[in-house]
């Protein structure tokens, strides 16, 4: 899978929490970052910034 994009909709499942309380999925190795997401959450995320390491939905 090609690196996810701005505005791209994606479905993870949060796996842990970072340092600041977001909860933290992975698409295919990417890192995204999900206000309010709690491990265990399946979600659907539109990534609002996109990185080279990391996303922000």
């Amino acid at each position: 899978m090609a690196r996810p994009r701005r505005g791209d909709s994606l479905f993870l499942t949060i796996d842990d929490l970072a340092f600041g309380g977001e909860g933290v999925g992975r698409a295919d190795g990417y890192v995204i970052f999900v206000p309010g997401g709690v491990p265990g959450d399946r979600v659907r995320v539109r990534l609002e910034q996109a990185r080279s390491r990391f996303g922000r939905g």
